[in-house]
């Protein structure tokens, strides 16, 4: 943006969402073109299990206003429509929701009570909220190995892109929140 006329174009082109001086965020429908200079936002979500666009993709772990009797705390992934800011994030964490991990694009692992997040839900800049649920915490590798491991009684070797085997070994990194049952997944 380097002056009111750029704003006044992206005005006409669609809804303004965000302004943050430099640059905007403007919805338009699937069906426009971005105006000159504009560039359209990835909107997938992209977990460890893959990708997805949750608003294009019904999901049934969306959580809503809805389904509120059946939401408990715990980890949820959670969309926002707009980029990130101090601000915006300041406002989820007073309604309770405890931001954990970034998730590309535009995305929080976050961690909440079921009525803290249900009230993320009628927040103005968030786009979708889904519980996380256990299977979208493991690559399709990895989901592989594991099954290949117990279905197998010898060991299978196998060549990665990563290199990241060695003597039948493999490293995975994880993170474990201070709400994990270790013992369950030891």
């Amino acid at each position: 943006m380097n002056s009111t006329t750029d704003l006044q174009r992206a005005e006409l082109s669609g809804q303004v969402v965000q302004n943050l001086g430099k640059f905007v965020l403007v919805s338009q429908p699937r069906t426009s073109s971005p105006i000159d200079g504009g560039h359209v936002v990835d909107q997938t979500v992209n977990l460890p299990s893959g990708a997805f666009d949750p608003v294009r993709t019904l999901r049934g772990e969306t959580v809503s206003q809805s389904n509120y009797a059946r939401v408990g705390a715990g980890y949820f992934i959670l969309q926002l429509g707009v980029i990130a800011t101090d601000d915006v994030l300041n406002e989820l964490r007073s309604l309770g929701v405890e931001i954990v991990q970034y998730v590309p694009h535009n995305a929080f692992l976050v961690y909440a009570s079921g009525d803290a997040i249900v009230r993320a839900t009628s927040h103005p800049r968030v786009r979708w909220i889904g519980s996380f649920l256990p299977d979208e915490k493991l690559s399709p590798e990895i989901k592989q190995r594991v099954a290949n491991a117990l279905t197998s009684s010898r060991t299978v070797k196998t060549e990665t892109p990563r290199k990241s085997f060695q003597n039948n070994l493999v490293k995975i990194d994880i993170a474990v929140t201070s709400r994990a049952d270790v013992d369950s997944v030891a």
